[in-house]
């Protein structure tokens, strides 16, 4: 059940910049805005007709709705057509998440971001900030996604809006994915009567409805999660959205699988039978299993066999069961491989953060010095294999000698790798204060800009600057690099922190060794890729931490570690 929720919430999550509800299905949208491509003239108006175009293959086509998301951002980009550069990168961000292709639409979802922030319309900016949140939360990156759906709640304040549907969904999706199911129920729960008051968008309506549903079946109440199930596929259906439609099927399908199999709970009349309530699951599931198949949603038919395998082994139908674990298990192992190909991945961040800390310079030094130091083991061997047959007390000598040289260059190699590092680490820190300082240059030219009475388009954002944001620790893997770093010069600090202060977060301590190297908040906002507010609460909760410890503030617990 887990693997369903979390897949058919991916599907729904990635919203667009369309703000209006129609009663056509989506191959009527697609007809008809495809008709009307023809013979369009090269304007704003056509940029918009290309984006919908991409919105309706999105459904069914990822592939063909980037092609058409590109064209519009090549028009708008010549039209200098900010609001539909945002709108066409945004579409073309979706096309790449849906594909589970993440690099590739984080890049187009900052890019949007980045023009919408221009554009002042918060509703733009925080529809966009949700969809990083999504991403992020799918990443397991939850402190990051938390932080993206906070922004985009401050964003729609700013707009005179309540919490949006949208937003309803994705902090539920981000509980969800944390298996708090409870706490996600009332975010789709609080989304369900703020979407069916305002009634804007059947989609994401139906969305909520489906989310919850999913939540009410782990939570083991089979009913209202059918009840709500049903509501989702019924305006599916009528939107003639198939890929969702399979989604709530097989949502239908494992609840009355588990409803069958779960002897703990306390079932509705209408849910009691067992036989029925299998015979129903495999009814659902069929019907799930033939969209699947015809729009190749692979993932989904894992869930579809895996659970036709059990409910034929209840049933004792061994051979069926068999034959559908086996179709799991291939179609599993062929997933695997090509999920080898979809890691989450900042390529640019990853890149600019080695340049900025000058890695590729550091790890040629270490190759030459391997090299070197081969160099000097292999004339010495030659030296004393050529000794060998002549004196065997020199043998020995040289013998005593050379270890007494290994030893002095291990010593050597010691010192100059603890010195390297902490070149590193100056270096690291260095162009950190680097970053800030132009960061701080930049916005005070856009400050500028700002007070000037033309226009209200700003020059593009320096592409240095975009670069220097960048330059992160944004990742798993740029923590554990710059954390060797910092270990080598600072050597079993970060251990003594983890001892003194056992109940750290990853983020706390983040925040404890980046004021090590006496970093302000500013420096530290930056580097983390989080705002001053977040830094502060951090160190506010760490103030605490200590106080119930020692009492000794954070400068003094920092520095005497």
């Amino acid at each position: 059940m887990g693997r369903y929720i979390i897949t058919f919430f991916i599907f729904l999550l990635y919203t667009t910049l369309n703000f209006s509800a129609t009663a056509q299905t989506i191959q009527q949208q697609l007809d008809s805005s495809i008709a009307a491509l023809h013979g369009a003239k090269e304007d704003t108006n056509k940029v918009l007709l290309l984006c919908g175009i991409s919105v309706n293959y999105f459904q069914t086509d990822p592939e063909k709705g980037k092609a058409y998301g590109e064209q519009a951002l090549k028009l708008a980009t010549k039209l200098n057509y900010t609001y539909g550069i945002v709108k066409s990168n945004n579409v073309i961000a979706r096309c790449y998440a849906i594909q589970n292709k993440y690099p590739e639409a984080l890049k187009y979802f900052h890019a949007a971001l980045v023009r919408a922030e221009k554009l002042n319309r918060p509703i733009v900016t925080g529809t966009l900030l949700v969809s990083l949140g999504a991403i992020y939360t799918d990443n397991k990156e939850y402190d990051k996604a938390l932080e993206y759906l906070m922004r985009a709640k401050e964003a729609y304040q700013q707009a005179g809006m309540k919490n949006t549907a949208s937003l309803m969904n994705n902090i539920g999706y981000l509980y969800a994915k944390q298996e708090k199911y409870e706490d996600a129920l009332k975010y789709y729960l609080d989304g369900i009567k703020q979407e069916e008051m305002n009634g804007t968008s059947q989609t994401e309506l139906a969305s909520l409805y489906a989310n919850a549903g999913g939540m009410y079946t782990m939570l083991h109440d089979y009913a209202r999660g059918l009840s709500y199930l049903f509501k989702a596929l019924e305006i599916q259906k009528t939107l003639g959205n198939d890929k969702s439609e399979a989604f709530s099927l097989i949502g239908i399908g494992e609840a009355y699988y588990y409803a069958a199999t779960d002897n703990r709970a306390q079932l509705a009349d209408s849910i009691k039978n067992k036989n029925t309530n299998l015979q129903k699951s495999i009814h659902y599931l069929e019907q799930a299993q033939a969209i699947c198949l015809r729009l190749g949603i692979r993932d989904q038919l894992l869930t579809v066999y895996l659970t036709f395998s059990r409910i034929y082994e209840i049933k004792e139908n061994y051979k069926d069961a068999y034959h559908y674990h086996n179709m799991y298990s291939l179609l599993n192992d062929s997933l695997r491989d090509v999920n080898k190909e979809k890691e989450f991945a900042k390529a640019e961040a990853e890149y600019f953060f080695h340049k900025k800390t000058d890695s590729l310079k550091f790890q040629n030094s270490l190759k030459d010095g391997e090299l070197k130091r081969r160099k000097i083991e292999r004339n010495s061997a030659i030296l004393l294999i050529t000794l060998v047959g002549a004196i065997s007390i020199l043998l020995m000598n040289r013998q005593k000698l050379r270890l007494k040289q290994k030893s002095k260059l291990a010593e050597t190699e010691a010192k100059y790798t603890r010195e390297l590092a902490q070149r590193q680490l100056e270096a690291f820190t260095n162009s950190m204060q680097e970053k800030n300082n132009l960061i701080e240059e930049f916005s005070n030219e856009i400050e500028k800009y700002m007070t000037m009475p033309s226009g209200n388009e700003l020059p593009d954002m320096n592409e240095n600057l975009l670069k220097l944001q960048r330059s992160t620790i944004l990742t798993d893997d740029q923590w554990r690099e710059f954390k060797a770093i910092f270990e080598e010069v600072h050597s079993g600090y970060i251990q003594r922190v983890k001892e003194k202060l056992p109940n750290l977060t990853p983020a706390e301590l983040r925040i404890m060794v980046l004021a090590r190297l006496k970093m302000d908040n500013k420096e530290m906002a930056n580097i983390l890729g989080i705002d001053t507010g977040t830094v502060r609460y951090h160190k506010h909760n760490l103030r605490k931490k200590i106080d119930n410890k020692d009492g000794d503030n954070l400068d003094e617990v920092v520095n005497n570690i």
